[in-house]
């Protein structure tokens, strides 16, 4: 391996030589003529990355202190990057996953400095070696479709710089029943069928199943309303959780109101129990069941009016969410083994 004393002797020869060149050329003037390369002042002089780029086939990284280097020690004073560039990867979510919170442990390849040799045989010159890295980090409950959580430093890196950071953009996928509302909003919307007596008479039962497996029991006496078909109430407070990294209040979850009528069948056999007379008198189908579940899962909400100029968000609405291109990844338990590096520094946006 060369010496830098010895570096010194060969680069030194080589500007002699190029400027006995430049003097045979242009005569004595020649160290007043403004030479292209902006070094030394001749026209056919080069800089001393140029002479060491074609003494042994790569430079730019390796820099010489020559007296006449810029601020920025490179060539014409140039500064290097503040941070390599930074690394996207599209993260795909359940509507359940994003409510709850998840742990994510992404295993991935990314381009780091080659610590060993600082560009010979391991790296062929390039000082960038390929590592495979194990990152942790933890989805907070409440986050929303096109969230961006950024790792800092565990993206590429280049010689002489910092390396980038790792961002995961978050992708939240649609839920057959619940669906979220335009883009930013923290409400959730969600489809309820009661039967016409409920509608009339009120019930108190078990509504649905929320997102992180909570029974919803919506409390409406008889006498209270009659919920025609269509209409909407909301829930306070049920909609996506709030949010510590954004700072955000949970969002509200807008329900509305398929009546179930009865169908043809079951008028033709309230007639036939009257033996044909057109006169029914009717009784009215009956409510619905209420579910079992443990009491400690339930929670016992009351039908709100909405707030003025809130309604319905239709699903056919809600927006396209199309796949964009990204860094592979994968989440992985063991194709690395347990994690026992650092975990990974993230902050929400």
């Amino acid at each position: 391996m060369l010496q830098c004393k010895n570096l010194h002797s060969l680069m030194g020869n080589r500007i002699a030589q190029d400027k006995r060149a430049a003097y045979d050329r242009y005569g004595p003037d020649n160290g007043n003529r403004p030479g292209p390369s902006g070094y030394g002042g001749g026209g056919g002089g080069m800089h001393p990355d140029d002479i060491f780029e074609q003494m042994f086939g790569f430079g730019g990284g390796f820099s010489f202190d020559m007296g006449g280097g810029g601020p920025g020690g490179g060539r014409g004073g140039r500064q290097a990057p503040r941070q390599s560039k930074d690394t996207e990867i599209e993260y795909d979510l359940t509507l359940e996953e994003a409510f709850v919170g998840k742990k994510v442990k992404l295993a991935m390849e990314r381009d780091r400095t080659c610590g060993q040799c600082h560009g010979c045989k391991k790296c062929k010159g390039s000082k960038i070696t390929k590592q495979k890295t194990k990152l942790e980090l933890f989805i907070e409950p409440g986050s929303l479709d096109g969230e961006r959580i950024v790792l800092t430093g565990e993206g590429d890196e280049l010689p002489n710089t910092p390396p980038g950071d790792v961002i995961l953009r978050l992708r939240v996928h649609s839920h057959h029943a619940f669906h979220t509302g335009p883009s930013g909003s923290r409400d959730l919307y969600y489809t309820a069928n009661i039967t016409l007596s409920e509608s009339l008479l009120g019930f108190q039962r078990i509504l649905f199943y929320h997102l992180d497996g909570r029974g919803i029991k919506v409390d409406c006496p008889a006498g209270e309303r009659i919920i025609k078909h269509g209409d909407t109430f909301f829930l306070k407070g049920e909609g996506m959780p709030k949010n510590a990294s954004t700072h955000s209040r949970a969002g509200d979850l807008y329900v509305k109101f398929n009546v179930e009528m009865p169908d043809l069948q079951w008028v033709r056999k309230q007639q036939s129990q009257l033996g044909g007379s057109e006169t029914i008198n009717v009784t009215l189908p009956p409510k619905k069941v209420d579910q079992a579940i443990l009491e400690d899962r339930i929670t016992v909400v009351k039908l709100k009016e909405c707030p003025t100029g809130k309604t319905f968000y239709d699903e056919k609405e809600a927006r396209s969410r199309p796949s964009k291109g990204g860094r592979a990844y994968y989440d992985s338990d063991d194709e690395y083994g347990d994690s026992q590096g650092p975990s990974a520094q993230c902050a929400q946006q």
